[in-house]
């Protein structure tokens, strides 16, 4: 019995650290999550979505429930989800011409619109485009090339 409470034990820690490994996506409200970003200034960006979207549900299970992808955004922004078609902020999708899901709209610390990001994109796409908005990191339209 003692052993069976031991396995139990490291299940349930180990299912603790893989939730943990996940995009966590801000639970606050909008207005609480730009204070937040402005106050810690830390950019955060909004994940348009539906019920009905399947790029979305595809993004949700295999770009934002892996673990290094759910690290990098957890460390350098504030996510936030939103459905489009209902709840508190779906009138975002009007006031940000939001045409098409999944939809990602990176926001600097003061609300400034950084870049938007139309469609499915996996887990190595998704992350290029974000790396170029932390903290820090100098941006310039030009490729490495050059």
């Amino acid at each position: 019995m003692k052993y069976f409470f031991t396995i139990i034990t490291f299940l349930l820690l180990g299912a603790g650290i893989h939730l943990q490994a996940q995009t966590s996506f801000y639970l606050g409200s909008y207005e609480e999550l730009q204070k937040e970003a402005k106050t810690n200034e830390k950019c955060y960006f909004l994940m348009f979505h539906t019920d009905w979207c399947m790029p979305c549900k595809k993004m949700e299970a295999e770009v934002f429930a892996d673990a290094s992808t759910g690290n990098f955004i957890n460390r350098h922004f504030y996510p936030y989800m939103v459905d489009g078609e209902k709840g508190a902020y779906s009138y975002l999708v009007q006031d940000l011409f939001i045409t098409s899901y999944p939809t990602i709209i990176i926001f600097s610390p003061e609300g400034k619109e950084l870049q938007r990001i139309n469609g499915y994109n996996n887990k190595e796409a998704l992350l290029d485009k974000l790396k170029n908005h932390i903290q820090g990191v100098t941006q310039t339209q030009f490729s490495d090339f050059r």
